[in-house]
């Protein structure tokens, strides 16, 4: 974690001192106060289920160096006999003045930033430029899922000299975030790997999702790159808002990136080559993992690459070693059946395309859905609904089990559009019990062959169905039927 002196403190975030003295030595951050240790500074945070003020007492008992804290905040602090007061730094807006400093500390830097954002496959596109980047740099990158407005800073504050490049993912879900996070992050180097209905309880509608989204290559500058998706319908607009060059990627044949001689493979991989402006020998690419989505994540991980200068065999390599991170695409074989573990989250695109996945799986006795509600959709979330329920009926997917309060409105659309009602299970589960009836509805259908998707939003927790068929039925243990 990078340090900072009282005196850059003060610079950075326009705080003034409450108590104590602007001498001392360099101190790491901390914003939480169960992990602070001694020499570190409390910076006391408010989200909307905590609030850091709340702790500070408890990290200057640790022994922190001070806390930075709302210019109003008033507590009742623990005595020290015989110390000097804690410093204490005052701000208007604690989580800016956290943002700052790790602006603060990316500009001590001169090294390329890659940005990472869309509305489906950031992660997926992170980890795969990751993969490449790593054969030829030493970069910081993006942890699990540290990707908004604490996360991108929590991050940015790892850079050490060693860094010679750095590969953050973005999102967010209101107008401005992603305009703020660029300012903190000064991204060289933009990449959106498309655009769809997410987030539209605060973005409204798909236009308001592109504008948000096009914040990143508004943000960029006139030497910055701007890697966009060809094939998406959003392209003219986006491209518009570039200041200096865009490259993009996709399938289309006038892609930069271009996808070319694309191969289905048993072992749930791919195999294609790219074809890049500048190079007359394409680039002969094995891709482990299921779904085309994936082969257009790594086109625009591909695309983020050339702009980087790597080698050929860099790229080959890097998507070679690709494995999807767990509840993104897993693949979970489990007694004889496929399991399509994808519960991390899930919006009409991605819920689209896990169903197309689904429908495509080869090897298939039956292939049954599993689908919990799709949320922050706002006023679209009943048709959005009903539009996944026609789709998986017209993919001809056997089975459709749903749960959480909008799965009755995924399983009228599925009726409408003609699948059987007897292949329609509505359970009333949620993530707090388990989803104790929607694995017995599981165990009664499930047989060996049989392939299953697991698909619904984060909070939704759709994984402890996995997790559940799991304990229900240990390696070795026959199921039902």
């Amino acid at each position: 974690m990078a340090l900072f002196t009282i005196e850059e403190l003060l610079l950075a975030t326009g705080g003034h001192l409450l108590s104590g003295s602007k001498s001392g030595r360099p101190s790491r951050l901390s914003i939480d106060s169960r992990t602070a240790k001694p020499g570190e500074f409390f910076v006391a945070i408010q989200g909307h289920r905590f609030d850091g003020h709340l702790f500070v007492p408890e990290a200057l008992k640790k022994g922190v160096t001070g806390v930075l804290v709302r210019g109003d905040f008033k507590a009742s602090l623990p005595r020290q006999r015989q110390r000097p007061a804690p410093i204490m730094i005052g701000v208007d807006d604690p989580i800016r003045a956290f943002q700052d400093l790790a602006g603060f500390h990316r500009r001590r830097f001169d090294i390329p930033v890659i940005a990472i954002s869309g509305s489906n496959g950031k992660t997926t596109t992170t980890q795969m430029i990751g993969n490449i980047l790593r054969q030829e740099f030493h970069l910081l990158q993006t942890k699990g899922n540290l990707n908004n407005h604490i996360g991108v800073p929590l991050t940015l504050l790892r850079l050490t000299r060693r860094h010679q490049l750095a590969v953050l993912e973005m999102g967010i879900n209101q107008f401005g975030e992603l305009t703020r996070l660029c300012s903190i992050a000064r991204p060289t180097v933009g990449v959106l790997t498309n655009i769809g209905r997410t987030h539209l309880a605060g973005l409204k509608q798909l236009d308001g999702v592109a504008r948000a989204k096009g914040e990143l290559v508004a943000s960029l500058p006139t030497n910055g790159s701007a890697i966009l998706n060809a094939d998406d319908g959003y392209f003219p607009f986006l491209s518009s808002l570039a200041k200096g060059p865009v490259l993009s990627f996709g399938f289309a044949p006038h892609a930069d990136v271009h996808i070319t001689r694309l191969r289905s493979q048993r072992s749930h991989a791919w195999t294609f080559t790219l074809r890049r402006p500048g190079y007359h020998r394409p680039v002969a690419v094995q891709l482990p993992a299921h779904g085309l989505h994936n082969v257009a994540n790594a086109a625009a991980a591909s695309a983020a690459s050339f702009v980087m200068g790597v080698k050929s065999a860099s790229i080959r390599n890097g998507l070679a070693q690709f494995r999807p991170m767990a509840m993104r695409t897993e693949i979970v074989q489990w007694n004889r059946v496929k399991i399509l573990n994808d519960a991390y989250n899930a919006n009409p695109t991605s819920m689209q395309v896990a169903l197309e996945t689904l429908s495509q799986m080869r090897g298939t006795r039956r292939r049954i859905a599993v689908l919990g509600d799709m949320l922050e959709l706002g006023r679209m979330a009943k048709a959005a609904h009903e539009e996944i329920g026609v789709l998986v009926a017209n993919l001809g997917i056997d089975d459709l089990i749903v749960c959480g309060a909008l799965g009755t409105h995924t399983a009228t659309g599925a009726i409408k559009a003609g699948m059987c009602r007897d292949h329609v299970v509505v359970t009333h589960d949620d993530p707090d019990t388990g989803y104790p009836t929607l694995l017995d509805c599981l165990v009664e259908r499930l047989a060996p062959g049989d392939s299953v998707l697991v698909k619904g939003s984060r909070a939704m927790q759709m994984e402890r169905i996995v997790d559940g068929w799991k304990q229900r039925f240990p390696r070795g243990r026959a199921q039902a039927r």
